[in-house]
């Protein structure tokens, strides 16, 4: 399982190199790690946006806009700790086919 090479970053943890990727979408941010040793391999994340209000405005109507602000962006701090959570949870970087869906995180 690969991941596009276009817009892909490069992290080292320990001896192993990673290539990682963050897309958004309605639900929150998404994060994909493959070691590129092993590039079978996935480890997936999600987060939450954690907007704070920027402001808002007032339509013709009446009706009342809130603008928010992305309070959240994923690092290579953030990609870091979530590959060494992963290998903690028994996410084997060198063994083939391991895939895992942490699911929905909190920042840490």
């Amino acid at each position: 399982m690969t991941l596009p090479k276009k817009g892909l970053r490069k992290i080292t943890v320990g001896t192993n190199r990673y290539a990682w990727s963050a897309t958004g979408n309605d639900e929150g941010l998404h994060l994909s790690v493959i070691p590129l040793k092993q590039q079978d391999n996935l480890l997936t994340a999600r987060f939450d946006y954690h907007s704070r209000v920027a402001g808002s405005t007032v339509t013709a109507e009446g009706v009342e806009i809130m603008h928010l602000k992305q309070q959240l962006v994923i690092t290579g701090l953030v990609v870091r700790r979530v590959i060494v959570h992963a290998i903690n949870e028994g996410w084997d970087p060198r063994r083939k086919g391991m895939i895992l869906n942490l699911g929905r995180m909190e920042v840490f």
